[in-house]
Order: structure tokens, then sequence, then C-alpha cells
């Protein structure tokens, strides 16, 4: 599982970028952490990731969101 935690949204016209902490966690236990960056593009009325971008960390994942 790897439940998100949105933390920042930003949209201009046809564009948006996304933030999201994350944890995955495997087995029922965290294995790492981080952010992904969605960068989005808004095509025929319809919002489409454009890009995805994220850290990984292997420590300090005390804040980590939770399944």
């Amino acid at each position: 599982a790897e439940p998100l935690r949105i933390t920042q949204v930003k949209a201009d016209g046809p564009v948006a970028m996304v933030w999201t902490e994350f944890g995955f966690y495997l087995d029922g236990e965290l294995t790492h952490c981080g952010v992904n960056i969605f960068t989005l593009t808004r095509l025929e009325g319809e919002w489409k990731i454009a890009t995805i971008t994220y850290s990984h960390i292997e420590d300090a994942c005390e804040d980590a969101p939770t399944p």
C-alpha cells in the first residue's frame, strides 16, 4: 500500500502541480517514504498526468502517511 497525503496543489490555467507525501508499506511494514510530485496538463477538459517525480527515503519516516 502507498497512502498519500496531499500537501500542496497549484494550478494556473491548463497546468497544475500536486505535491504529495507518501509512505510505502509491504506486508504491513513501512519500507520507505518520500514525496511524489505530479505535473498535470488539462487536455480537452480533462486533467492528464504529464510527469511524476519522487524521492525515496529509508529513514526519518516518522510522519509518513499510514494505511
